[in-house]
């Protein structure tokens, strides 16, 4: 590395300064065009070269340090060599001038070692990344590698250890993770932890000759939730160093470039990512991303609790409003094989299936949630892959917040219930011998619960394809291609994209004389003088009058339609606008809203529609009347929401009119971090393009 600072030359070979100017020279500055390689004679360069950086200014000694020893990436909150040092080599680290506590300069520890508060912070409710270089001693079982500090009373602490088996070990709460086989004294391997978006990873690394050996494992579970302080690493005997901590879930490809490096000293381009701050500005240019978020689009979060449907379209998944399941974990009562693990119930694929072992008495599936959650209702898909869906056929389906555990009385299990109902009669009947292949559950409104729990009163097999909670009853659209793509703000919509909702559903909210609100956002994105582009439509195969729901633009204008019995709005609808769109019916009368406001109303001549028999989002189902737009946070409610009720849920002109937050970035990452991390929105971050 060469510096020019303060009139002095110096140069460094491996962070370390080998020669500098003893005075100061005058520099000319530099003409013409800058060769790599070669000079503009015949003198060139016989070598390789990698990671050339070209910095706007002289680096201090400790940006050089941590360019040495690979810690430069911003997005390390701990990188600790431990060759000759104990000090903390990140950005963060080094800013803050941690250094590693009891530990010797090489790693080899006479105790456990401790590193400074504040880093367990950094790593809590975040997707994290922590790895080390490991040799342990003459012991190898019960040896602990990291750890933060148990959590009293929760048992939520992360771990990372030897068993008794000498295996390594990854123990999150109730989560428990081997990888590899035993561990050997005096051997060196390198051992990673890492948490993703609700799956976590042990991954061991070994040298075998001059080829890495890799074995890892995962599973689900939930975050590590306000970790304590300290984190401690190893303990007497063991020797550890090249102690790397990400505050991000770093890839398999950078895990396996740490490894190189610590096991063989090869350096791959995956170690180094210099802060965009520090680079020259075509490289500002070719790294950074400009967000462009829309200035007439706005939304509030957090209202589809009292929805029937609730579609946020912000990810392709039409299980909404669902509690949320990620990182909830499935147990059975016994396995019949590995193949058929109870974690497939929570797969998302339905072709996968869970299965006990044959003839279990009262054999059970249990899924843990993580915590006390609303459950409205559960869709409980049955195995298709052709066999035995009677199996359970008078299975019941137990809510609670505490775990049956192993109990096999299913009185007890009533009585220790919050809910409880037979799954093929979606019923409390004493007896129920119907299976479906999709089951539809339905529970009382302000049930809550944490663990789900499928048990059959009889001796037999359960097996279970999937288990979604709190379902919307929106068609699966991903089988026929009909599926909005996801972009731009919500659901682009065209022809032949359509989403339905079920008979079920569309009956029991829409048919007769009862109240409801159709809620979205949508932009159209042509206006024709002369067109039907409807939001939501019945089938199309009944013509007769109020019998018919189509609610939409005609002619440039919103619509409420029964059928023969329509209200139209006032407002000429601009193309490439942000609308906020309600209708609303209440006893007789219809009224449109739009953008919070009273656009039209009506009272007409009938309660209610005379049928309603599918309803579809989009598009009707003969393919005809296809919305040309985008639709986001679309809601069906089965009451008549008032445009003066209070509460988030029944405002009609909250849901239109407050600003909500399209990045949600709370600046709570380590200090002088260039990158800042939106934590609505994985994978979106705000970039530092300039010091000014």
């Amino acid at each position: 590395l060469y510096t020019f600072a303060a009139g002095k030359r110096s140069i460094y070979i491996n962070g370390v300064i080998v020669a500098t100017d003893t005075s100061t020279i005058a520099y000319p500055g530099s003409f013409g065009v800058l060769n790599v390689g070669k000079d503009a004679g015949i003198n060139s360069f016989n070598g390789s070269l990698r990671d050339l950086q070209i910095y706007s200014n002289a680096l201090n000694l400790r940006q050089i340090t941590a360019l040495a020893n690979t810690c430069e990436d911003p997005q390390l909150i701990g990188c600790m060599p431990l060759s000759g040092s104990t000090s903390d080599m990140s950005v963060y680290g080094a800013e803050q001038g941690s250094v590693l506590n009891n530990a010797g300069s090489n790693g080899v520890l006479t105790s456990s070692a401790t590193m400074p508060v504040g880093y367990a912070k950094l790593i809590s409710d975040h997707d994290f990344t922590m790895v080390a270089k490991v040799r342990l001693g003459s012991t190898t079982a019960n040896q602990t590698i990291m750890q933060t500090a148990p959590a009293v009373g929760s048992g939520n602490q992360f771990k990372l250890v030897t068993n008794g088996s000498s295996v390594a070990t990854l123990s999150v709460g109730t989560l428990s993770l081997t990888a590899g086989s035993a561990l050997v004294a005096g051997s060196t391997y390198v051992i990673a932890a890492r948490y993703q978006a609700g799956l976590w990873t042990l991954r061991v690394d070994s040298a075998n000759g001059s080829n890495l050996q890799t074995t890892s494992n995962s599973n689900t579970g939930t975050t590590l939730r306000q970790a304590q302080e300290p984190i401690s690493l190893g303990q007497s005997g063991m020797t550890i160093n090249n102690i790397r901590i990400y505050r991000t879930a770093v890839s398999d490809t950078t895990l396996a470039a740490v490894a190189r490096n610590a096991l063989f000293g090869t350096l791959s381009v995956a170690l180094n990512n210099p802060p965009v701050s520090d680079q020259l500005q075509i490289s500002v240019d070719a790294r950074g991303k400009v967000i462009q978020p829309d200035a007439n689009f706005e939304r509030i979060p957090g209202n589809c609790d009292a929805a029937v449907v609730c579609l946020p379209f912000t990810s392709w998944d039409y299980s909404f409003p669902s509690a949320d399941m990620s990182g909830a974990i499935a147990s059975q009562s016994t396995n019949y094989s590995s193949l058929y693990p109870a974690r497939l119930a929570l797969d998302g694929n339905r072709l996968t299936f869970t299965h006990t072992s044959g003839g279990d008495t009262n054999p059970w599936l249990e899924i843990n949630l993580g915590s006390s959650k609303s459950i409205r209702n559960l869709v409980i898909t049955n195995r298709i892959d052709g066999c035995c869906p009677e199996r359970i056929a008078n299975a019941i389906v137990f809510l609670s917040n505490t775990s049956l555990g192993t109990s096999t009385n299913i009185a007890t299990n009533k009585t220790n219930s919050v809910a409880w109902k037979n799954i093929g009669c979606d019923d409390q009947a004493t007896t129920c011998t119907t299976y479906k292949t999709d089951a539809y559950v339905r529970f009382p409104a302000n049930t809550k619960a944490q663990f789900i729990r499928i048990q059959l009163p009889n001796a037999g097999t359960v097996s279970v394809g999937e288990i979604k909670i709190n379902q919307t009853d929106v068609s699966i659209c991903q089988s026929t291609g009909a599926c909005p793509t996801i972009s731009n703000g919500g659901a682009n919509f065209t022809t032949g994209k359509r989403v339905s909702i079920t008979p079920e559903v569309s009956k029991a909210t829409f048919e007769g004389d009862k109240n409801f609100t159709v809620m979205t956002w949508v932009r159209f994105n042509a206006v024709p003088a002369t067109s039907d582009q409807w939001i939501l439509v019945d089938r199309s195969d009944v013509n007769a009058t109020n019998s018919r729901l189509h609610i939409g633009m005609r002619n440039t204008k919103l619509y409420f339609g029964y059928y023969l019995n329509d209200l139209a709005g006032n407002t000429v609808l601009q193309p490439n606008t942000w609308y906020h769109v309600a209708f609303v019916k209440n006893g007789t009368i219809r009224s449109i809203y739009i953008n919070g406001v009273l656009e039209k109303s009506d009272t007409t001549t009938v309660a209610g529609l005379i049928s309603a028999r599918e309803m579809f989002i989009g598009e009707s189902d003969n393919g005809t009347w296809s919305l040309n737009g985008t639709l986001r946070d679309f809601q069906i409610h089965n009451t008549a929401l008032n445009i003066n009720a209070t509460g988030l849920t029944a405002d009609i002109a909250k849901a239109a009119t407050i600003n909500a937050f399209e990045l949600q970035v709370p600046f709570d990452e380590p200090a002088v971090s260039t990158q800042f991390s939106d934590v609505l929105t994985t994978g979106l971050s705000l970039s530092c393009l300039s010091a000014t």
